[in-house]
């Protein structure tokens, strides 16, 4: 049985903060594969995954009305 893939990744990155850490997103593309990260600005996996869940993919045209 294959399993559903999410429609993000959420991955932590260590900042020029010594000890800090914030959590990207790559959002699939249409074609299943990853496209570039954007940054959540979140400090924690929960908090980050909530934020993808709420943010329109920038597949559907968001990233080309906000540029």
């Amino acid at each position: 049985m294959e399993r559903s893939q999410r429609p993000f990744s959420v991955y932590r990155r260590l900042t020029k903060k010594k000890g800090s850490f914030v959590f990207y997103c790559r959002f699939r593309g249409e074609d299943g594969q990853y496209i570039s990260a954007l940054s959540t600005g979140q400090t924690s996996r929960a908090a980050a995954e909530n934020w993808a869940d709420v943010k329109p993919s920038p597949c559907s045209g968001f990233l080309a009305v906000i540029s």
